[in-house]
């Protein structure tokens, strides 16, 4: 994660797509939730493998045609319009029910 963020106090849904992060490395990387000191650096190796294949590896049904960030961010890059429609037809669905 290259930049810190802030959500507005109240606004929980904000930035869902990092709680949605946060909740998946916690339980899929950390389950067990204590860890020792001398954990750190393996805990750190963990933690940078969950992110890389989150990143470049696991579909999201929140992104059009279940991409990969990776693939969204190229895709975004090289058609920033129809991107951006389509993600806000993604988000539209998923509100919906």
């Amino acid at each position: 994660v290259s930049e810190h963020r802030y959500s507005r106090p109240y606004k929980k849904n904000e930035q869902s797509h990092i709680e949605n992060f946060n909740k998946s490395l916690r339980s899929e990387c950390f389950p067990r939730g204590e860890y020792q000191q001398k954990d750190i650096a393996e805990l750190q190796e963990r933690a940078n493998r969950f992110t890389k294949h989150y990143i470049n590896r696991r579909w999201h049904m929140g992104l059009p045609d279940m991409m990969t960030p990776a693939q969204f961010k190229q895709y975004y890059k090289d058609n920033p319009e129809t991107a951006t429609l389509e993600l806000a037809k993604v988000t539209e669905k998923s509100h919906l029910g």
